[in-house]
């Protein structure tokens, strides 16, 4: 009877340390188990484009990763739900992850449903990938980290290049929105006592007509003319062009060619009339690594498109959380914060660290339309 009472006891011992383990998420993963990361992007919609081309370079490392025999004979398990860029779909999807499919790692993408997919998740014990321009995200947990392009480090970088060309006179044009608002103040605070700032006009993103704000703000001759308007370029350079202003004032853009409207053939001619200079990310026409055209043609191979600077991107976030689990070999978010806080990975989008606020320090590119093609100039 003792010894029974004996081996019951260690029965139920080791039954509540898996228990415990798997709640807590320190239970070490067995050769049998899969490791779960939850993808939420906008695979149709309006920003499909984007939510495609990350998906598609996230799951191709994770299809690498796997051929080659995953983590110590653990498959990756790349579960991804559409939110179709939409902050309810994107909480429904975040809420599977977490109640249906036990997920420790949740990616999502745009600020908007960032910061409502952070409200859900910033008592949870699991890690969380954001991909965003807007950085005080990250600030709200240690688990929380971001990586993308970031409005703040292009402010500053557009700044020094409008004191660099002399730019006496300055017309702002700025989406009104936390992360435009941002990008706004920034640039204000490096060119302030440097260059003279004659108006400013915050746009609605949503806004069809800039007539009222481009006939307000009275450019003149060798004015210098700085946008944020990445959603309306296709709005604001044609009418700059019926005002006869691209040759009055050149334009200083934050992520001129993002959407695919901005990259017509049509609105190439006018950025190179304009000779426009936008800052970029990841990389461009011309100028990248040997490694970035490798990537290129093998993402073009596999998924019949051409790869976008998100492709790649995502394609190292893959990388790099993978490489996370394999360092502490379980999907604790704690010690994935904790390598995650002091990594510098390589890799196709350029080198990722994280800064002390757990968001992404990346290289700032600007570019020049030229004959066509957006040349590098930095």
């Amino acid at each position: 009877m003792k010894k029974l009472l004996i081996l019951g006891a260690v029965v139920i011992g080791l039954a509540l340390l898996v228990l415990v383990g798997v709640n807590s998420g320190l239970f070490t993963l067995t050769s049998n188990e899969t490791i779960k990361i939850g993808l939420s992007a906008a695979l149709t919609g309006k920003y499909a484009f984007l939510g495609e081309s990350y998906g598609n370079g996230f799951s191709l490392a994770v299809d690498e990763i796997n051929s080659k025999g995953g983590i110590d004979g653990k498959q990756i398990e790349l579960i991804v739900e559409d939110d179709k860029g939409d902050i309810k779909e994107a909480i429904l999807n975040t809420n599977k992850f977490l109640n249906v499919d036990n997920t420790k790692i949740v990616v999502t993408e745009f600020t908007h449903i960032s910061k409502a997919v952070a409200e859900t998740l910033k008592d949870k014990d699991v890690l969380y990938l954001y991909v965003s321009t807007y950085p005080p995200i990250a600030q709200q947990s240690k688990l929380f980290f971001r990586d993308y392009f970031d409005v703040v480090s292009h402010a500053n970088v557009l700044g020094d290049k409008l004191i660099e060309d002399n730019c006496m006179n300055l017309v702002i044009f700025s989406e009104n929105t936390d992360q435009g608002n941002l990008f706004k103040e920034v640039i204000l605070n490096k060119i302030s006592n440097k260059v003279n700032v004659s108006y400013v006009a915050d746009i609605d993103p949503n806004s069809m007509d800039l007539s009222t704000d481009v006939s307000k703000a009275n450019i003149k001759d060798g004015d210098c003319i700085l946008s944020s308007l990445w959603r309306q370029a296709d709005l604001l350079m044609p009418k700059l062009k019926e005002y006869g202003l691209l040759k009055k004032a050149r334009v200083y853009s934050l992520i001129a060619p993002y959407m695919p409207s901005a990259n017509t053939l049509e609105m190439q001619k006018l950025f190179n009339e304009n000779k426009t200079i936008s800052t970029w990310y990841g990389f461009g026409d011309k100028g990248n690594t040997k490694l970035q055209d490798e990537f290129k043609i093998k993402y073009k191979n596999n998924f019949g498109k051409d790869a976008l600077p998100d492709s790649a991107y995502a394609y190292d976030d893959a990388y790099l959380l993978i490489t996370a689990i394999d360092s502490c070999n379980n999907t604790n978010a704690d010690c994935l914060s904790n390598h995650l806080s002091k990594s510098k990975y390589s890799g196709v989008s350029g080198t990722i660290e994280f800064d002390e606020n757990r968001s992404s320090i990346r290289e700032v590119l600007l570019i020049q339309m030229n004959n066509g093609v957006w040349e590098r100039i930095n």
